[in-house]
């Protein structure tokens, strides 16, 4: 309950002894375990990563530094994800990634970009890996991969310029039901994200070779009443 009146003060006071009663309680659950009475694994952990040889799918103009993507808080643990539904997430017991989720879609994205070349202008590709799961849908299971994803020029001022936010989505089906063949199709479905990515830089213009204040083009709306809306 929370002490009248009903003032942050108050409320923080209530939420506190509200997280201390939970604390409780799961301490008394934890000192109420009998650690050696679950049943012994017989399988040890497996941890598996991508298949990072380049597919040659991904030739771009630009040097692409993925450095600075980042994945969503969904995908923090290193399990192999399944989403068997929309509302529902299950794991595979013994079976991990042997990095974490970023590393492992940095250094796949990295293999297909090739090494930066001299002389040729970088993007950045900044953004949220939404998703990197096994995708079990009415058509089939797939290896899904979905990022939030901007690429970014050079900085001006301090500050890198937004040139293209997209978001990239792919999928691949799955060959077999064990975490490698999740593997191999979340490295197919990242190399097709890879390909457009590399398109879509070799879209963006070149740099100015002397640095100037950009053109602003300004527009507004068509502000004449329609009729439609009357209160």
């Amino acid at each position: 309950p929370i002490a009248a009146p009903v003032m942050p003060a108050n409320v923080v006071a209530s939420l506190s002894r509200a997280v201390e009663s939970i604390a409780r309680d799961v301490a008394a659950d934890v000192n109420g375990l009998e650690l050696g009475a679950g049943p012994v694994s017989s399988k040890r952990e497996t941890l598996h990563t991508l298949d990072m040889t380049p597919s040659g799918k991904a030739v771009a103009s630009l040097n692409i530094d993925v450095t600075s993507l980042r994945r969503n808080e969904a995908l923090a643990r290193n399990s192999v994800l399944i989403r068997a539904n929309p509302t529902t997430v299950e794991y595979f017991g013994e079976d991990r990634w042997a990095a974490s989720v970023s590393t492992l879609v940095t250094e796949k994205l990295e293999s297909e970009f090739g090494a930066p070349v001299s002389g040729r202008g970088t993007v950045r590709l900044t953004g949220t890996i939404l998703a990197f799961e096994r995708l079990d849908t009415p058509e089939g299971t797939k290896g899904h991969v979905k990022l939030d994803a901007m690429l970014e020029g050079g900085a001006r001022d301090g500050k890198a310029v937004p040139l293209l936010w997209k978001l990239y989505e792919a999928s691949a089906p799955v060959g077999g039901n064990s975490a490698s063949d999740v593997a191999k199709s979340l490295s197919c479905a990242l190399e097709e994200v890879a390909a457009s990515i590399a398109v879509d830089a070799g879209r963006i213009p070149p740099a100015p070779s002397s640095p100037g204040a950009l053109a602003v083009h300004l527009y507004t709306l068509d502000m004449t009443p329609s009729g439609k809306a009357r209160c």
